[in-house]
């Protein structure tokens, strides 16, 4: 080895108010996600890595090398980096508790088809928490057709999430019990 960097890292460089604008619109018209201002920062930092990676040279280079990509890959990496994946089994507890009471009472009013769109469901642990809620709140009763609908824009988690396998940090705010019996 001769101690010379055979591809060095691109530089970056700033990312202007027209590339900041110039992302934010395009990542607004895919995805929905909408970013103010103060989130220019969190973009240059999140971006910076697909322009080093690719070896780009700066925003602008990389607005048209996205523009280029007809394929819509670069499009998926860019929605994938953009994306906050914060997710937890039973995160935000009272909006279970809250799933839990209105499904059991659906249930005693004879409602047995139940279907759930979980968007933004990252690497499946609102999915998965939700699945284990309606089987919770239906209880013993036999009739019952529950079906989520699981998505999320940044298909690097959804593997994840198709995949149903997680680490023992990922369950620690589930109760033993429900380890056991789901």
């Amino acid at each position: 080895m001769d101690g010379t960097i055979k591809n060095p890292p691109a530089h970056v460089g700033e990312l202007s108010n027209d590339a900041f604008a110039q992302l934010r619109t395009i990542i607004y018209a895919e995805s929905g996600i909408s970013l103010n201002d103060g989130k220019a920062a969190m973009i240059k930092a999140r971006v910076s890595k697909r322009l080093r990676r690719l070896e780009l040279n700066g925003f602008d280079e990389y607005i048209h090398y996205l523009a280029a990509d007809k394929s819509g890959e670069e499009l998926s990496n860019l929605l994938d980096v953009v994306s906050t994946n914060v997710t937890s089994f039973f995160r935000e507890g009272h909006h279970f508790e809250f799933l839990n009471s209105l499904i059991k009472n659906w249930m005693n009013r004879g409602q047995k088809k139940v279907r759930v769109w979980s968007c933004g469901c990252s690497s499946g642990e609102e999915p998965y928490s939700i699945a284990i809620e309606l089987l919770e709140a239906a209880g013993t009763k036999k009739q019952r057709d529950f079906k989520i609908l699981a998505t999320d824009i940044a298909s690097s988690v959804l593997k994840s999430c198709l995949r149903g396998e997680y680490e023992a940090a990922d369950i620690v705010g589930v109760t033993a019990q429900r380890l056991n019996k789901y």
